[in-house]
């Protein structure tokens, strides 16, 4: 798995690990299980990684509106 952080992200990242590390070894380790599972999901499938995330842009997808925060939207009925 390949990724890079934006330093801002990298350095919120290292202070979460540093501060659950001085709560418990075993509670950050699950931290950094969980970063990085959810890192690899984003990899592995983008677009459904961003519609879970986000339930308004899958609802805003499906039916063709777009909420006044997307651009537009393209329905499955436009599609060829």
């Amino acid at each position: 798995m390949k990724y890079a952080l934006h330093p801002e992200a990298l350095e919120e990242y290292l202070g979460a690990v540093a501060y659950y590390a001085d709560i418990n070894l075993r509670l950050a380790e699950s931290f950094i299980n969980a970063f990085e599972s959810g890192i690899e999901e984003i990899l592995t499938y983008p677009v459904k990684s961003a519609l879970d995330s986000c339930p308004q842009l899958s609802q805003d997808l499906n039916s063709g509106s777009c909420s006044g925060r997307l651009p537009g939207a393209v329905r499955n009925d436009e599609i060829a």
